[in-house]
């Protein structure tokens, strides 16, 4: 991977929501990794850079629009899609449960969708962060921007922390990684 993208929305009012776990998961990974994320006009996203040239970002722009800005960086990068990680929610999958995903459809994901129609590639990779499905009559745009209960939040905070644990073979080697961490029952929602 040459660029990691953590997707979510700007702004204190949005930190909580389970939308933001693929900002979560990036922050995490920054923190881990020795990353300063320093807001980028030109990208209009925050991004870092670690030792060994990895580029990291989570886009200011919301969801919908994240893709500008993962364009604007590969492009000036010159970094193809098949090396592009996005770190997002994932409501198919229950809340806590992990998957990597090489390529694809965008499943209904406002920002999946710009960020497959702005770099023109469904190649890029994945990092599924499942929050599960509402319940009851609560419509999905309330609940991925509502916050996960206490009980939810340790649960997905640990499977992000567990993963950013193979955050270096994941960078080396995507395909090895997928195989290994989308059959680990550490990372499934137990």
């Amino acid at each position: 991977m040459e660029l990691i993208v953590g997707l979510g929305n700007p702004g204190n009012s949005h930190d909580k929501d389970r939308h933001n776990v693929g900002f979560w998961f990036l922050d995490r990974l920054c923190l881990e990794r020795n990353v300063e994320l320093k807001e980028s006009g030109k990208f209009n996203a925050l991004v870092g850079r670690d030792f060994s040239g990895v580029w990291y970002m989570k886009p200011l722009t919301y969801m919908n629009l994240s893709g500008l800005s993962v364009r604007g960086l590969s492009e000036y990068y010159k970094i193809p899609p098949n090396l592009i990680l996005v770190a997002h929610d994932e409501l198919d999958l229950p809340s806590g449960t992990v998957k990597l995903k090489r390529g694809g459809g965008t499943g209904g994901h406002n920002g999946l969708r710009s960020v497959e129609d702005s770099i023109a590639s469904r190649d890029y990779c994945r990092l599924r962060l499942g929050i599960g499905r509402p319940n009851g009559g609560q419509s999905v745009t309330s609940y991925v921007l509502s916050a996960p209960d206490q009980k939810e939040r340790r649960v997905l905070e640990a499977r992000i922390s567990k993963v950013s644990e193979y955050a270096d073979d994941l960078i080396k080697d995507f395909d090895k990684s997928m195989n290994i961490i989308n059959q680990s029952a550490l990372l499934e929602n137990s």
